[in-house]
């Protein structure tokens, strides 16, 4: 098997930050010949000038070899999207443990447009550390070259630690052990650094921060600072903790947010905090109420997903919430699946119905595994409940035909400055399908099946349709073969213009 390095000097060359892009295996501390380092890669969209090389002859810079996968390069690739990676010869490195270099490709990130630092985008202490940081712990005397050989230090550069401009800063660096080298090594630039904290309060980033509290805020759902920065709304440029949290901090000291117990709410709505808390107790109930049901509901033929939506998902709901059910089932099959839910939960006497709502299963959302895509059920012009509801979807049997849900909505929910994470797994059964429906797959997989769907179909698509006719403007009911959508009283639009007056 053929080795792969890349040689890094910036960075890649911290483990931790690397692993982010991709699998990496070995990290050697080398020296690359006929190069020199500067800061002359502007990463406009983040704020910060970032390492950069240039040839010379005469010089030469310390870094790290670290070694990648061949298969994992185009994720580096995609990483380094303001460079272009070459392959340079063995003979330019050395090993500093003064082993020989190991054999294989060796591969080297040049500036596609390089420029010099500004005051616009400075130099970033936070980059900075991350470049350092590793030396510093393998060996302080490593450090202290590879600041020597650090061109540009006499641009502008910021103290960005609070705030950090670059988005992959990891947690626990020694920032004071990094200012110490740094003072010692290059003491006159090391003073013309300047604290960036009171200039990093951007107000775009202030903008979806407000925006997104404020929509919670309907629900009386405060969030705590992670949950900010997971459902934060259409910021789409990288974004640290904390950054975030220094921005929250600021917020908070304007008085437009106020923070208790480590949840940010709207002054004059701290109350939601207790709410909050009682009705987590309440989704507990609730939760192994789904469980409990989910595993009967599971073993129904032509069942692809089941997964819990609105007010549970968020462990959110009161004493007087009904469980909302999001159900996909095989194309061809949707009105024998329905009634055979139906049928099971009505049986059990926790189906809801009529007055029948608390803490009984809502059966309103229906669909086939090819109809789910949410743009289809997308308000015109924007839809942030959806998107948050597609994002906190909680399936609990599925989780194949959810990752296809997943993968068929991400670019949608991208649009929201949204994206799906692995939090879904915590309420996820992990189901190999029994004999029974197997067989009942089988046998209701042809004709007899067919019969009975067409049989079903005449009678509850005529029952709903007759209906539809009592309901009101603000209904969204779709009734076919391959969605059945039964909201009586769709609220989206609701929600939207009070989170549009509020912003």
């Amino acid at each position: 098997m053929t080795n792969h390095y890349i040689f890094s000097y910036g960075s890649l060359a911290h483990k931790e930050v690397a692993g982010i892009s991709g699998r990496t295996l070995d990290f050697l501390p080398a020296v690359l010949k006929g190069f020199k380092r500067n800061f002359r890669v502007l990463a406009k969209s983040s704020g910060f000038a970032a390492a950069g090389i240039e040839e010379d002859r005469e010089s030469e810079i310390l870094g790290m070899m670290v070694q990648v996968p061949e298969s994992e390069l185009p994720k580096f690739d995609e990483r380094e999207s303001l460079y272009d990676r070459i392959e340079i010869r063995k003979q330019q490195l050395n090993l500093l443990s003064g082993e020989p270099v190991p054999e294989g490709h060796y591969y080297l990130y040049v500036p596609k447009n390089p420029q010099p630092p500004t005051e616009q985008i400075p130099l970033a202490q936070s980059y900075i550390d991350v470049m350092l940081a590793p030396f510093i712990i393998l060996n302080p005397n490593w450090a202290i070259t590879l600041v020597k050989t650090m061109g540009d230090l006499d641009k502008p550069w910021v103290n960005d630690r609070k705030m950090p401009m670059y988005s992959r800063y990891p947690v626990g660096i020694d920032g004071d052990a990094v200012d110490r080298l740094l003072m010692q090594t290059v003491p006159d630039k090391f003073a013309e650094r300047r604290d960036a904290e009171d200039l990093r309060v951007k107000p775009e980033l202030v903008r979806s921060i407000l925006s997104t509290i404020r929509f919670f805020d309907i629900f009386d759902y405060p969030l705590t600072a992670e949950e900010v920065i997971n459902y934060l709304y259409k910021y789409k440029k990288p974004l640290h903790i904390k950054e975030l949290k220094a921005t929250l901090d600021h917020l908070v000291d304007s008085g437009e947010l106020v923070e208790i117990k480590g949840y940010f709410v709207l002054s004059g709505r701290e109350s939601t905090v207790e709410t909050r808390k009682t009705r987590k107790f309440i989704a507990e109930k609730f939760w192994n109420r789904a469980k409990l049901y989910g595993q009967y509901m599971r073993s129904v033929p032509f069942t692809k997903m089941i997964a819990v939506c609105n007010n549970l998902a968020y462990n959110n709901p009161s004493e007087q919430s009904d469980i909302d059910l999001f159900i996909v089932v095989k194309p061809g099959r949707m009105w024998l699946a329905r009634f055979l839910i139906t049928l099971i939960l009505h049986f059990y006497g926790v189906r809801r119905y009529g007055n029948k709502v608390a803490g009984r299963f809502c059966l309103s959302f229906f669909v086939t595994s090819d109809k789910t895509d949410m743009r289809e059920f997308e308000l015109p012009g924007e839809d942030p409940y959806l998107a948050y509801w597609a994002k906190n979807l909680r399936p609990i049997f599925g989780e194949k035909d959810y990752l296809k849900f997943r993968e068929q909505n991400k670019e949608w929910l991208a649009q929201y400055g949204l994206s799906f994470d692995d939090s879904y797994k915590k309420h996820m059964y992990h189901y190999e399908e029994g004999p029974l429906k197997k067989f009942s797959e089988w046998l209701l997989g042809g004709f007899l099946g067919d019969q009975f769907e067409k049989l079903l179909k005449a009678t509850l698509k005529k029952k709903t349709l007759r209906s539809m006719n009592n309901l009101g403007v603000n209904a969204n009911v779709i009734v076919t073969d391959e969605i059945l959508k039964f909201h009586n009283y769709d609220r989206r639009q609701e929600y939207l213009e009070r989170w549009r007056k509020n912003v």
